[in-house]
Parts: C-alpha cells; structure tokens; sequence
C-alpha cells in the first residue's frame, strides 16, 4: 500500500454515518460533532436537548428571583424616603398625652393636614422586619450633627432670630413626628430618638435650659446618652466679661420664655416657671438630672473664649479682697480642686451604678477673629489670663480629656464644632 494513500484507513467526517453531540455552553445550542464509536446518535442528541431545556429553565427560575428580590429592595427604599415625607400630627414632649403644638420639637417642621384615605396602612410599616424599620427610624430621627437645645448666640445674632432661628435651623433634616403615629412605633422609637442624637445646652444659662428640656421629656430621660452644656458659673467656677446689663437680660428672658412655650413647661418668670433669680436652685437641679441618667455614656463641659475660669485667674485677686495673703494662692487652688474632685464623684453617679464610664470632656472654644481681642483689660486670647492653664491641669487630674473646638455656622445651627486639628497640636505641645 502506497503510504502517502490515507483514503482507507481515516474516516471521512462528513460522510461518517456516525457521529456524536455535545452541548454548547455560550449558545445553549446541541452542537453535533462526527463520533467513531459505533452507536446512533440520536438518543444521545435526544438527551442533552431535555438537558438542555433543564438547564434553561432553571436560568430563567434564577432571572424571576432576582426580579422579585428587586422589587422588594426598591419597595423597601420607597417605605424609607416616604417616611421622611411623613405628614402627621405634632408630638408631645414630655409626661402630658396632650398635644404641645408649637411647643414642640416637631412644630418647626412645616407640615399639612391630609385625608385618611391618601395615608397608607400602618400595616405596610409595622409588618417590615424589626431590623428595617429600625433602620427607617434611625434616617428620620437621628441628626447628622448634635442637637443644640440652647445653642451659642453673640449678641449681633439677633438678626437671626436668636436661639430660636437657630434650633429650628438644628432640628431640619429630623421628624420627630414618627413618633406620633402609634404607640408600637412611639415606644419602638423613642429610645432611638434620645439614645442615638447628642443633646447641647451651650449658652450661658445652660442649667435653666437643661432644667425646661429634661423635665419636659420626663421618664425619656433614661434613654439619654450624650449631653454637652455650657460651663457653670456657679460654685466658683467661672464668670463671664459682658454686660448683664437691661437690654441683655431682657433679650434673655424673651429667648426663654419661647424655649418655654415650645418645650410645654410653665412661662419664663411666671408663678411656676423658673427665672434668673433661681439660678443657683437650676444649677443644683441640672446637676442632680445628670446624676439620674442611667444610660449617660459622654459628658462635655464647654468653655467660649469669653468665659474667665476663676480657679486660676481670679485667685490672687480674690484672696487679696477677702484679706489673705498671696502666697495661700496655691493652698486655695488645692481646695478647689478637691471641691471638683467631689462633684465628678457625684457627677454621673447613676450611669456608673449601671456599670458603665462616663467619658467627660472639657472644650475650649477659640475666639473667632471678627470677635473683640480683648475684654476689660484682659486679653482673650492669653490661655493664663482667663484661666485656662490651671483649669486644664485640674481637670486632668480629674480624668477629663481635654479638647478644643471652634465656633460653628448659626445658619444651620450648629453653634460650635470640635477642632481635631487642635487636639493634636495641643497634645504636641505638652510632649
């Protein structure tokens, strides 16, 4: 036989009567191929096309799920961006089950009187999973940046409107009025409301402040974790380098006397309500409200650069008044840190009950350059001449951390902002 003659010894694939199949991944198709084996190709062919069909049936099974799972996740998003849009009936802070109206949180929140059949049943929210709806309630109760109750104002702010304009500010982008709608939700979401926002009383006056707000939200107080209030003029601690004078005190009492109506309690200097003459007794009540918070976990005390911290500044001026001599400067300072060392004691005593510490902050709020350098004498900026070198190594002792912090943009309400930056060039500074 001739060796280059392959005629008779190699199949002729296309004219084989045998051949064999397979199935064609990226076309789903049966691809029939030439086969050797000796056996018909039709069952073969006959099988991997049911094959086939199985395997398509399936892929389109997969495709109906994806949809379905879609169309839930986008219901879901729906709920959500619906209940930012929730247009219900005001909340009532405090132990009364009578509607506060424009006393309220919720009454700066512009909103409109609907037909029940337009309101979807509260079914379709109560029915979502406890994780769900846990997450609706955090987007519409909790604030981006803390909740400033009585928030810095200077005396040009008045074109603003105050602490007022300024909380309406603090509050938008927050619907307390969720809480209105059941009491399945009301109890579901309160504790997310005051447990999950940080509550401010940063202006002067803070203690009367905090008295209006905690006595108005009642047992809620438990849920409160975060609290930053202005530093205490009492219990020689510190004073402030401004005129009370008339026009200031009146502008103060008109500020409270809307913080009142909007918070439920009883008229700025009424028979019931409180007033600057109790101003010690709302230091003694603010202090025992912070002692009964169970849940408290953050503690700031803030210090604006107008606020001259007596332990410090004032020492030797004070001793020389009440006849002392100077050198019994540093005995005093020892016994007034003691005192501090006894009301930190004091401090958070519930919250520690609870097993839990209390971490307390001190913060120092720089002077904005638009502000005055100087102030009776004394220059505003001199950490040593108001006080703030002494203060800080106290409250070191006493296991606060030190920060520091800027003024903030009154027209979103946001009255002062902790600095980082300057946390970290302070620790520096002192290494």
């Amino acid at each position: 036989m001739d060796p280059m003659d392959v005629s008779d010894s190699t199949p002729n694939p296309t004219t084989s009567p045998r051949c064999r199949s397979r199935l064609c991944t990226s076309t789903g198709k049966i691809v029939v191929a030439q086969s050797h084996c000796g056996c018909d190709s039709s069952m073969d062919i006959r099988a991997l096309e049911v094959e086939n069909q199985i395997l398509i049936d399936r892929l389109n099974a997969k495709d109906r799920e994806i949809m379905a799972l879609e169309e839930q996740n986008k219901a879901a998003i729906d709920v959500i961006h619906s209940m930012r849009e929730l247009v219900l009936r005001p909340i009532t802070i405090g132990k009364s089950s009578r509607p506060v109206n424009s006393t309220s949180l919720c009454s700066y929140i512009d909103y409109q009187h609907v037909t029940a059949k337009s309101d979807p049943p509260y079914s379709h929210f109560v029915h979502l999973p406890g994780e769900l709806r846990n997450i609706i309630y955090e987007c519409a109760l909790v604030s981006a940046h803390p909740i400033d109750i009585w928030p810095i104002t200077q005396e040009t702010d008045d074109k603003r409107g105050g602490h007022d304009a300024m909380l309406k500010e603090n509050l938008k982008g927050i619907n307390v009025n969720l809480l209105q709608v059941s009491r399945q939700i009301y109890l579901e979401a309160t504790g997310i409301f005051y447990g999950h926002n940080a509550f401010r009383f940063s202006d002067e006056y803070a203690s009367i402040a905090m008295v209006i707000f905690f006595e108005s939200i009642g047992s809620n107080c438990r849920y409160i974790t975060n609290v930053s209030a202005h530093v205490s003029f009492n219990d020689r601690s510190a004073y402030a380098l401004y005129d009370l004078g008339t026009e200031h005190d009146i502008r103060m009492e008109a500020e409270f006397i809307v913080l009142c109506r909007r918070f439920g309690r009883p008229s700025f200097n009424s028979l019931l309500g409180p007033s600057f003459d109790e101003i010690h007794s709302s230091e003694v009540r603010a202090e025992a409200i912070v002692r009964r918070l169970p849940a408290l976990r953050f503690f700031s005390l803030v210090v604006p650069h107008y606020v001259v911290l007596r332990v410090s500044a004032m020492t030797g001026q004070l001793l020389t008044d009440m006849g002392f001599p100077e050198e019994d400067a540093e005995m005093v300072e020892t016994e007034l840190t003691t005192y501090q060392a006894y009301l930190q004691e004091n401090m958070f005593k519930a919250a520690e009950a609870m097993g839990a510490k209390v971490k307390s902050t001190l913060i120092f709020l720089r002077r904005h350059p638009s502000f005055p350098a100087t102030s009776d004498g004394l220059n505003l900026d001199d950490d040593g001449e108001m006080g703030r070198n002494g203060s800080k190594k106290e409250y070191k002792t006493l296991g606060w951390d030190i920060k520091y912090g800027s003024y903030g943009c009154p027209e979103i309400g946001i009255s002062y902002v902790v600095d980082k930056e300057a946390c970290v060039a302070s620790a520096k500074e002192e290494q």
